[in-house]
C-alpha cells in the first residue's frame, strides 16, 4: 500500500492547468457524406428477423384465437407463445414476414401483428442526450461536422449499436488510473467505477478532492469526469468512455493548491501499473529545470524509471504537456515538464477546437516532444459540487486522449499497448509528418477504430454440433475458438442467452418441432467472428406447448432489483418503494405497497444510494418515493439523496420502532392507497424472524392488495395486533408451520388459515398451490428464486404480481419433491421467470426447472 510522507519536501509537483484562462470553444458544422449517412441509417433502421410478433385481444377466447390462426394459414408448430396473449410466428417457407403479419392483423381477435426486428444494446444513446453535449460535440462529435474533434461519436455508434465489431456490454473494459488532486464524484454524474486507492497528502485510503490551502478548483474531479462521467443521462456532460465499463483507480498526490511531492507521483504511477491500470492519466507536471535554467540532476531519470516501469507492465502513461509560463515567449529548454517530457510517455498538447490552432499556452519545445493534441480550450467537465462548466489547459486535453485509448483498448483488452497506441497516433491529422508544436496532430478515434477492424485478427467460426435431443434437452458442443480469455454465448433462437467458458453445454428448448440453436465466441485479443454459428434441432411432438423463459439478474442484489424494475417499467413509474438491501425484514412487507402505487421495489445500502439504484430512480422519474424502514435501515443521508434527485418528488418514510411496527405502518399506507380499506379485509401473517415464507407469499399479497404482517413465533407483537384491529382485518392467511408461527399465535388471529409444509421449499409450493386454487395467481406464469438467500427474491414479488404469477423458492441442487411438483404443474406453465444471476441460480438449476416443467 502506498504510504504518505511528511513533511513536504522542497521539490514540488504542480498541476498543469493552474493559472490558465477559461476560454470559449466554437463548433463548426458540415453535412455528413452520403455513404456515412446511409450506413448510420442502416444501423438505425428496422432490421427484420423474418418472424412476426403478434398479440391477441385480451377478451379473445381460445377458440377465437385458434380460428384466427387457422384463417391466416398458420399452423400450431409455427407459433411460440410468449405470454397468455402474445406470440411469435414463424412464417411458412418462402413467405415474407410483412405479408404474414398483414394477414394475421386482419383476423378477428388479433390486436396487432408486425414483422419482428433486431433490438440493439439499451442505453447506448448516440449522440448522447447530456445537456452540454451540443457544445462538447465540437471536440467529441463526428469530424465531418467538427473538423478539429477527436471524431469519437461515430466510433461510439458502431461500438455500442453496431451489428459487428462491437464492445460486449457484459465484459469490463481496461482499467484507467487518474493521478491528481483526488476525486469527489458529483452525485448525479458518478458512475460507480471510481475506485479510491490512496491519498498521499493525508496518508489515508480516501483520495477526496478538497479545497485546502485556498485552492478548490476540483482539478482531479474535472479530469476524471472527462474520462468517466455518467453519459446519456440527460444531465451535464458526456464522458469519453460513454457506455463501456471501466474501473477508474483514483490517486491523490496534489493538495487543494495543486502542490505535491515527486516521490508520491512516482509511487502512484508504479502502483497503478501494479494494480493493472492500462492507461495512467497524469494531468500534472514537474519542471525538470530550476529557476536558473539548470536541469535538476537525476529527476529525469527518476521519472523515466517510473514511466518505463509502467510500460514494462503493459501500461500507457498519458501526460499533459503543461502550460507555458508566458504565452508570448519562445519555448526555452527549461519549459520541459515530467512525466510528459519522458519519451515513453504520451505527451498531449492543447488546441482550440473551434479553429484547430495550438492553444497559446500549450507547451512544446526542444525537450518536450509533443505526441498528440486535443481540445484544451472550452472543455466541459463537472466539479466536485456537481456543477458543469468549461475549463482550459493541457490538463483537460490529456484525459480526452486517455479516454480514447481506454475506449479503443476495451474492444480488445489483451492487445499490446504499442498496437493500441499506434492505431490512435496513425489516425492523427498530421500524419504522415510530425510537427514540433502538435506532434502527430489531433487523433481520430473513428479512423483508429476502422484501423482496428482491419488490423486486429478475427476469430474463425466454431463448429457447432448438437446431440440428439432427449425430450427438450439437447447437448451442444462446439470447437474451441482462437484467442485469449475466450467466452461463448449460446442459446436458442428467440430464447434466453447463456454464457460459458466451456466448449459445450446443455440447453433446454422452448418448444417441440424444428428449433434453431446458436453459439458465438468472444476473446480479449481479437474480434469475435462476425456471424453467429447456428444449427437446427428437431424435438419430437410432446403436446406440452411452448415454454418461454426469462432471467432477470445483475452482478449485485441492487443490480438485480434494477433489472427487475426495467423489465416491468420500461418507460417510467409514478412511484417507487425503496428498502434496505442489507437486511430483509422491512422489504418483506413492501411488495403489496409497491404494486399498489404502481412501481418497483428497489434496494439500497444503509448510508447511501447505490449508483445503480440512483440511476434507475433517475430513469423512472417517479413523482413519489416511499422509504420503508427507520434510520437504522436507511440513513438520513439516503433521504437527502432521494430529495436531491428531483425537487418535485414527494419522499415519505414509513417506519416503526422495529420490523413489526414498520410492517404495520406499511399496511396502513397500503389501505390508504387502496381507497381506505384493505380488499377482502384479509392479511397475510408470517414470521418476522426469517424470510422464506414471506418471499413466497409476496406476489399473492401484492395481487390481492392485502398486507403482509409480521409476528414473533410465540407472541403476537403489539404493533401487529393493533394493525389487525385498526385495519378491520376479519381473516388471516398464516404462512409457515408451527415453528414459524406457533399455535398460540395462530389461535389468536382473526379466522386464521395456515398454509405450510415441513421445509421452506414445501411451504413455498403449498403457498403457490393455495394462491392458484384461490384464483389469485395465474398458473401460466412461474417465477423461481433461490430459497436459501433473500436479496434476489425481494424484488421478484412485485414483478410476478405484474403478471399474476407466483414466486417459487427452489434449492440450488435438484430436489425430488420439487421436481415432482414441477412436472405436475408444468403443462399449465407458459413462461418461467428466473430471478438472480448464475451464482445464485446456476444454468444447470434453471435447465432442471425448465426440463421438469416440460417432462411428459
Amino acid at each position: 500500500m502506498p504510504v504518505a510522507k511528511r513533511p513536504r519536501r522542497l521539490m514540488r509537483v504542480a498541476a498543469a492547468a493552474v493559472g490558465c484562462a477559461l476560454l470559449a470553444a466554437t463548433a463548426s458544422a458540415a453535412a455528413a457524406p452520403r455513404a456515412e449517412e446511409a450506413e448510420r441509417r442502416s444501423r438505425q433502421a428496422h432490421r427484420p428477423t423474418g418472424r412476426v410478433v403478434m398479440r391477441f385481444e385480451s377478451s379473445a377466447s381460445p377458440g377465437v384465437r385458434s380460428s384466427a390462426l387457422e384463417r391466416a394459414g398458420v399452423g400450431r408448430h409455427q407459433v411460440s407463445m410468449r405470454a397468455r396473449d402474445r406470440a411469435v410466428v414463424v412464417p411458412s417457407a418462402g413467405e415474407d414476414a410483412m405479408a404474414a403479419a398483414a394477414r394475421l392483423a386482419a383476423q378477428p381477435g388479433v390486436r396487432y401483428a408486425a414483422p419482428e426486428g433486431s433490438v440493439g444494446i439499451a442505453g447506448a444513446l448516440v449522440p448522447p442526450d447530456d445537456t452540454r453535449y451540443a457544445s462538447q460535440s465540437a471536440y467529441l462529435g463526428a469530424r465531418t461536422a467538427n473538423p478539429h474533434s477527436i471524431d469519437l461519436e461515430p466510433a461510439w455508434d458502431r461500438a455500442f449499436n453496431g451489428a459487428s465489431h462491437t464492445l460486449a456490454p457484459w465484459r469490463p473494459g481496461v482499467t484507467v488510473a487518474v493521478i491528481d488532486t483526488g476525486v469527489n464524484a458529483s452525485y448525479l454524474e458518478g458512475t460507480g467505477e471510481y475506485v479510491p486507492v490512496w491519498d498521499y497528502v493525508e496518508g489515508d485510503p480516501i483520495p477526496d478532492d478538497d479545497h485546502s490551502a485556498g485552492g478548490g478548483h476540483s482539478h482531479g474531479t474535472r479530469v476524471a469526469s472527462i474520462i468517466r462521467a455518467q453519459t446519456a443521462n440527460r444531465l451535464h456532460v458526456a464522458s469519453v468512455l460513454h457506455s463501456s465499463r471501466n474501473q477508474v483507480l483514483i490517486y491523490k498526490i496534489l493538495d487543494g493548491a495543486g502542490d505535491g511531492d515527486t516521490d508520491d507521483a512516482l509511487d502512484a504511477i508504479m502502483d497503478a501499473a501494479d494494480r493493472g491500470a492500462k492507461v495512467i492519466n497524469c494531468s500534472f507536471g514537474e519542471p525538470l529545470f530550476d529557476v536558473y535554467g539548470a536541469e535538476v540532476p537525476g529527476l529525469r531519470s527518476a521519472y523515466s524509471d517510473a514511466v518505463r516501469y509502467a510500460a514494462a507492465r503493459g501500461a500507457i502513461v498519458v501526460a499533459a504537456a503543461g502550460n507555458k509560463r508566458s504565452v508570448s515567449d519562445p519555448p526555452p529548454t527549461w519549459w520541459a515538464f515530467a512525466p510528459a517530457a519522458i519519451p515513453e510517455a504520451v505527451c498531449v498538447g492543447a488546441i482550440d477546437p473551434g479553429t484547430g490552432q495550438l492553444a497559446p499556452f500549450s507547451n512544446y519545445g526542444p525537450d518536450m516532444e509533443v505526441d498528440l493534441v486535443a481540445a484544451g480550450i472550452g472543455v466541459w467537465s463537472v466539479d466536485k459540487w456537481g456543477l458543469s462548466s468549461t475549463v482550459s489547459g493541457t490538463s483537460f486535453a490529456a484525459p480526452l486522449v486517455s479516454g480514447s485509448l481506454a475506449f479503443l483498448w476495451s474492444l480488445a483488452s489483451d492487445l499490446p499497448s504499442s498496437t493500441v497506441l499506434s492505431f490512435l497516433t496513425q489516425s492523427a491529422s498530421n500524419q504522415p509528418s510530425r510537427e514540433t508544436t502538435s506532434g502527430w496532430g489531433v487523433p481520430s478515434v473513428w479512423k483508429a477504430y476502422q484501423a482496428m477492424i482491419a488490423g486486429v485478427p478475427e476469430q474463425g467460426p466454431v463448429g457447432l454440433t448438437p446431440a440428439l435431443p432427449a425430450g427438450r434437452a439437447v447437448g451442444l458442443s462446439w470447437t474451441p475458438a482462437a484467442g485469449k480469455n475466450v467466452v461463448y454465448e449460446f442459446g436458442e433462437d428467440g430464447g434466453p442467452i447463456y454464457r460459458t467458458e466451456a466448449t459445450g453445454a446443455q440447453l433446454v428448448l422452448s418448444d417441440e418441432g424444428t428449433r434453431t440453436v446458436w453459439v458465438r465466441s468472444y476473446a480479449t485479443d481479437r474480434w469475435s467472428h462476425q456471424s453467429t454459428v447456428t444449427a437446427t434441432v428437431t424435438v419430437g411432438h410432446d403436446g406440452l406447448g411452448a415454454l418461454a423463459a426469462r432471467r432477470l439478474a445483475g452482478a449485485t442484489r441492487y443490480q438485480t432489483a434494477v433489472d427487475v424494475s426495467r423489465s416491468q417499467f420500461p418507460t417510467g413509474a409514478p412511484a417507487i418503494v425503496i428498502a434496505s438491501g442489507r437486511d430483509w425484514p422491512d422489504a418483506l412487507a413492501a411488495a403489496p405497497l409497491a404494486a399498489a402505487v404502481g412501481g418497483p421495489l428497489l434496494l439500497t445500502d444503509r448510508y447511501s444510494l447505490t449508483i445503480d439504484t440512483r440511476n434507475e430512480i433517475w430513469r423512472l422519474r417517479p413523482s413519489r418515493v416511499l422509504m420503508v424502514g427507520g434510520t437504522s435501515a436507511l440513513d438520513a443521508d439516503v433521504r437527502s439523496q432521494l430529495d436531491s434527485l428531483s425537487p418535485t418528488d414527494t419522499v415519505v418514510r414509513l417506519a416503526g420502532a422495529d420490523r413489526y411496527e414498520t410492517a404495520a405502518r406499511i399496511a396502513e399506507r397500503l389501505a390508504v392507497e387502496k381507497g381506505g380499506a384493505i380488499p377482502g379485509r384479509r392479511a397475510l401473517v408470517c414470521s418476522g424472524q426469517n424470510y422464506p415464507d414471506a418471499l413466497s407469499g409476496a406476489a399473492a399479497a401484492a395481487v390481492a392488495g392485502q398486507p403482509v404482517l409480521l409476528t414473533r413465533p410465540l407472541a403476537l407483537p403489539a404493533a401487529t395486533a393493533s394493525a389487525l384491529s385498526s385495519l378491520g382485518i376479519t381473516s388471516t392467511i398464516v404462512l409457515g408451520g408451527t415453528r414459524a408461527v406457533a399455535d398460540v399465535v395462530f389461535d389468536g388471529l382473526p379466522s386464521p388459515h395456515r398454509v405450510h409444509g415441513p421445509t421452506r421449499y414445501d411451504t413455498s409450493r403449498a403457498i403457490v398451490d393455495w394462491a392458484r386454487t384461490s384464483g389469485l395467481l395465474d398458473p401460466g406464469e412461474l417465477g423461481v428464486s433461490r430459497g436459501d438467500s433473500y436479496p434476489d427474491a425481494l424484488a421478484a414479488g412485485v414483478r410476478m404480481a405484474g403478471v399474476s404469477g407466483p414466486v417459487l423458492l427452489v434449492p440450488r441442487q435438484p430436489n425430488a419433491t420439487t421436481d415432482s411438483w414441477l412436472r405436475a404443474a408444468g403443462p399449465a406453465v407458459r413462461r418461467v421467470w428466473v430471478f438472480g444471476g448464475t451464482s445464485a441460480i446456476p444454468i444447470s438449476t434453471e435447465n432442471n426447472v425448465r426440463l421438469r416443467l416440460r417432462s411428459p
